[in-house]
């Protein structure tokens, strides 16, 4: 697997082709300002720097849903806190 196509994955899922723009702006081809979701640019950097391209695309793909998951909890974990907060 490409990193080309594991960066096609994520942003066929997210809105508004927001990750590819954080791609370009890694590549020197778009300003950070025009990405305009810290999300999309937390989630592009997560894949590149996890990114191993002697692996094969199981392995990639295998790490690509681990990093999204740790995201993921850290974030379902802030938003309990938050939502805790504002129950009280």
């Amino acid at each position: 697997m490409k990193l080309r196509q594991l960066i096609d994955i994520a942003n066929d899922a997210y809105p508004d082709d927001r990750i590819e723009m954080a791609h370009r702006v890694r590549e020197g081809r778009a300003e950070k300002e025009d990405v305009g979701d810290g999300l999309a640019l937390f989630i592009e950097s997560e894949l590149v720097e996890t990114f191993d391209p002697g692996s094969n695309d199981k392995y990639q793909l295998g790490e690509a849903v681990r990093v999204m998951r740790t995201a993921r909890d850290e974030l379902l974990a802030v938003y309990d806190a938050l939502s805790d907060r504002l129950a009280e």
